[in-house]
C-alpha cells in the first residue's frame, strides 16, 4: 500500500495518518516552515504567499460608455456605431472619456483650426473665414417634437450669428433617404424660426460664388 504525499513537498510520509514526511516535519519542528494564515498551505517562513503573488484581473470597460466589454476595448454596441467612423475622445486624467463629435469623420482641417467631415464644407467654411464671417460649424440646436415631445438635437452645418436665423446646408449626396432626411431637418429649421439656405454637390465647382449669393441675398 502507498504512503500519503507530503502535504508539503509531496514526498512519501511516514505511513497513515502523517501529512510530513520526516525532512519537512523536522522542518515544521524547527520553524522553517510555517502554515500561512492567508492562503492555509505550509511554506518556507519568508516564502511569500502565492496568493500574494497572483496579478490582479482587470475587466476592460468600453471606452466611449464604460459598460463592461469581454476584454476587447468597445462593447458590442459602440463598435458597431463607430466601427466606420474617426471619433475625437477627450480624456481626462486617463480615468474619464468624453465623446466629443459623436458622428465622427471631421477629416478636414479648416483655416480656422475646425475640423470639418468633408472637403466642399472646409472650402465653404474657408471662404466664410476670408470674407470675416462669423460662422459656427455644427452649432447645436434644440428642437422638440410636436407629437412625440422628444427632444431632439440637430446640427446645421453652417450658422451664421450676423445673419439674423440664417443657417446654410450643404448637402453632399443626392440618394433619395439622404434627400428626403435633409428635407425633414429643414421643415424642423424653419419650425424654429430659423432661415435655411442649401448649398449642393451641383455647386461643388463655385462654392464661393454660391456662399456670396447667399451672403449678398441677406446683406445686412
Amino acid at each position: 500500500m502507498d504512503k500519503p504525499a507530503c502535504i508539503v513537498c509531496g514526498n512519501p510520509t511516514g505511513g497513515k495518518g502523517k501529512d510530513f514526511c520526516y525532512d519537512c516535519w523536522k522542518k515544521k519542528e524547527s520553524g522553517e516552515i510555517v502554515q500561512c494564515e492567508k492562503c492555509g498551505k505550509w511554506h518556507e517562513k519568508d516564502k511569500p504567499c502565492e496568493k500574494d503573488q497572483e496579478q490582479p484581473k482587470y475587466e476592460l470597460i468600453c471606452l466611449t460608455c464604460n459598460n463592461p466589454t469581454n476584454r476587447y476595448h468597445f462593447c458590442k454596441e459602440c463598435w458597431n456605431k463607430y466601427k466606420d467612423k474617426a471619433i475625437d475622445l477627450r480624456i481626462t486624467n486617463c480615468t474619464s472619456f468624453e465623446i466629443l463629435d459623436g458622428y465622427g469623420n471631421r477629416k478636414y482641417r479648416a483655416k480656422s483650426g475646425v475640423r470639418t467631415r468633408s472637403m466642399p464644407e472646409k472650402i465653404i467654411l474657408d471662404h466664410l473665414w476670408d470674407t470675416n464671417v462669423r460662422v459656427i460649424y455644427e452649432n447645436p440646436v434644440e428642437y422638440t417634437d410636436p407629437k412625440t415631445g422628444k427632444e431632439i438635437e440637430l446640427h446645421p452645418d453652417f450658422t451664421l450669428p450676423d445673419y439674423k436665423n440664417l443657417i446654410i446646408e450643404y448637402n453632399g449626396m443626392t440618394t433619395s433617404k439622404y434627400l428626403a432626411t435633409k428635407q425633414e431637418t429643414k421643415k424642423m429649421y424653419e419650425e424654429l424660426g430659423l432661415t435655411v439656405e442649401t448649398i449642393t454637390s451641383d455647386d461643388s465647382d463655385y462654392l464661393e460664388k454660391a456662399v456670396d449669393h447667399i451672403l449678398k441675398k441677406y446683406k445686412k
